[in-house]
């Protein structure tokens, strides 16, 4: 791993999991939700995709795996104390025994399930911090593999991600897309 990779790494995750002294007087800002591509990722290094670049999926929102199932992380930090997590996948299957958070349980609740043939789902629930401390961050890692039976140039899946405060705030995320590592689409960092 490149020292910047596994220095955005540690800024990234650091926040997750984390209590502070006392929610701010009033929490009227959205979390900040984040989908890492982690490695085998095609170019080396990680993909970063942030709820702070707004709501309009870019063009490049996508990763390319050099092998399949791929590594994902998804933080979601909170000043005012993150709450929960969801993340749906679509022509993509969430590998069984692979979802692992910080904080885990009993502080997480965490339940993945398939809702249909082309769709799985992870939902994570905090559970509400003692008096007077805020959680301000949520890491959840989970790998996905394309649907079985898809082509090898076909094995495209779609992750959407979102994450709520206890001040009833909910940020989603723009759609990004996992990728074969041949796709003719232009991938962020290529």
């Amino acid at each position: 791993m490149k020292k910047t990779s596994g220095m955005l790494f540690l800024a990234i995750v650091a926040p997750a999991g984390c209590t502070e002294s006392g929610p701010p007087d009033a929490d009227s800002v959205a979390p900040e939700v984040r989908l890492i591509a982690q490695s085998p990722v095609a170019g080396g290094g990680t993909r970063v995709f942030s709820s702070d670049e707004g709501a309009d999926a870019p063009v490049d929102a996508c990763a390319k795996f050099l092998s399949h199932p791929s590594r994902w992380h998804l933080t979601v930090s909170d000043a005012g104390g993150v709450r929960s997590a969801r993340l749906s996948t679509s022509q993509g299957r969430i590998v069984p025994g692979s979802v692992s958070t910080v904080p885990g349980a009993p502080e997480a609740t965490v339940q993945v399930r398939s809702l249909d043939e082309e769709h799985d789902e992870i939902q994570v629930d905090l559970v509400p911090p003692a008096d007077g401390e805020v959680r301000t961050g949520l890491l959840v890692v989970f790998d996905v593999e394309p649907l079985t039976g898809s082509p090898p140039e076909e094995a495209v899946y779609a992750l959407n991600a979102s994450g709520s405060d206890y001040s009833r705030n909910r940020t989603f995320l723009y759609q990004v897309d996992g990728r074969v590592s041949d796709d003719s689409v232009v991938c962020r960092g290529e």
